[in-house]
């Protein structure tokens, strides 16, 4: 328990911030751009 809590606190809040806000933002972007994101996935390989 200690160390889990230890390995969030070390992140920090801003980090884990960040990353929910990075999630949610993506899968936004992916709900409204979802084809022409894996169109362009699919032209980067």
């Amino acid at each position: 328990m200690f160390i889990k809590e230890h390995r969030a606190h070390s992140e920090g809040p801003v980090g884990i911030r960040a990353k929910k806000n990075i999630a949610i933002f993506s899968n936004f972007i992916s709900n409204k751009y979802k084809e022409s994101i894996n169109s362009i996935l699919h032209n980067a390989k």
